[in-house]
């Protein structure tokens, strides 16, 4: 028979960085929780096109441009998802 999955949906989604004026070329770190959520995993996009799937909650990145740059996290299971 089938595998399935009884998990509580990702909720309550905060997303940081560590910074929010970062020198050129420095390393940014970002952070992401939720409140609850079972089994839940990251996707990252960072506005270079720059996309980390299941990257976990912690990741970090250097931007090889400058400007004004927005992130997007997607917390996510197999129940539901989060951005």
């Amino acid at each position: 028979s089938e595998p399935f999955y009884v998990q509580v949906p990702p909720g309550g989604l905060v997303a940081e960085a560590s910074e929010t004026c970062i020198q050129f070329g420095k390393e940014t770190y970002f952070n992401a929780s939720v409140q609850f959520g079972t089994n839940v995993s990251f996707t990252w996009k960072l506005d270079d096109e720059t996309e980390l799937v299941n990257a976990g909650n912690y990741v970090v990145h250097r931007y090889r441009r400058c400007g004004t740059e927005r992130i997007q996290v997607t917390a996510s299971n197999k129940v539901d998802s989060i951005s």
